[in-house]
């Protein structure tokens, strides 16, 4: 919130300044403050209003930094086509100004709406060209983040080693970073990597994985991690533990209210079901189909036929 103040102050005092371009900045800076509190169509009127005075200053830097937030709230208003179009031309802006994290920022995530539309092999082209631009910015965080979206446009793609291969490169660039950011990303990668585990049907490997972990200060990554745990113990049918390891992630992860969120939510409701117990069941799965449509997600679907075939079940029960 104190963010968010200070941007609007920002906005407030550029208006009568005659430069378009401090201007420009200045919505620039307010969408992204808006974004990091939600505000996502609030968000989009700002990029939208800093582009065009971008545009019209000449100020190329401005115009690519308001695309890749105007992008990032059409993501989350689920309008994923016009989101990677917006942050493609922002990513080509930023390489021909030579601003490579500005360019890795972009292609990262136009990478993120390549996974969501379920179309792998784009956001794998993508993810390549942000390892490229972080690495020409020296930038580690930016490099692991793109690795890690390669990893995830792999798993999509049926690529699980080539997605191994690539986690294990970001952990172990995350591992030789210094400092909290570079534990809670280490933890993060080996979450990555316990959740293939689990996609090849390996859940004591994923729990083994999880348990080598460095224990993560993000509350994100902690529910992360969480999820996972969750997931590999209902594989081994130890729904007990694992109701406690996923209801942990949906407290850690409830005030985000993103993708993250709508998959503990999704899991704990199926878990809750095996344990016979109905109303948790129903009330977490609805939730899940509630914030899985609202962001546009294609797991919508999944929640949507998994509730469904539990009604026909429960009918079928009491018929």
């Amino acid at each position: 919130e104190g963010a968010l103040s200070a941007a609007r102050e920002a906005v407030q005092l550029s208006e009568s300044h005659p430069l378009l371009r401090w201007r420009g900045r200045a919505q620039a800076r307010l969408a992204t403050a808006l974004l990091a509190v939600g505000d996502a169509e609030a968000a989009l009127r700002a990029a939208e209003t800093a582009a065009q005075l971008g545009g019209e200053a000449d100020d190329g830097a401005s115009r690519a930094r308001s695309l890749v937030a105007g992008g990032r709230a059409l993501m989350a208003l689920g309008r994923l086509d016009e989101a990677q179009l917006a942050l493609g031309q922002a990513t080509q802006e930023a390489a021909t100004l030579k601003q490579p994290a500005l360019a890795a920022e972009a292609a990262l995530a136009q990478g993120e709406a390549f996974l969501r539309l379920r179309r792998p092999r784009e956001a794998r082209h993508v993810f390549a060209q942000a390892v490229d631009q972080a690495r020409r910015a020296g930038s580690l965080p930016l490099q692991i983040n793109a690795l890690r979206g390669a990893a995830n446009a792999a798993i999509q793609g049926g690529q699980a080693e080539i997605a191994a291969q690539e986690l294990r490169e970001a952990a172990a660039l995350a591992e030789a970073a210094e400092g909290s950011d570079g534990l809670d990303t280490a933890a993060a990668c080996r979450g990555d990597l316990a959740r293939l585990a689990c996609q090849q049907g390996q859940p004591d490997a994923a729990l083994a994985t999880l348990d080598s972990a460095p224990a993560p200060t993000s509350r994100h990554v902690r529910g992360e991690l969480a999820t996972v745990r969750g997931q590999a113990l209902a594989m081994q049918r130890r729904f007990e533990r694992a109701a406690e390891a996923l209801e942990g992630a949906v407290a850690d992860l409830r005030s985000e209210r993103g993708r993250s969120l709508g998959a503990a939510l999704f899991l704990l409701g199926q878990v809750r079901g095996y344990l016979g117990q109905g109303e948790a069941c129903g009330a977490a799965l609805g939730e899940a189909l509630v914030l899985t449509a609202s962001l546009g997600l294609p797991e919508q679907h999944e929640v949507r036929r998994v509730i469904e075939r539990l009604q026909v079940q429960a009918d079928g029960a009491h018929g």
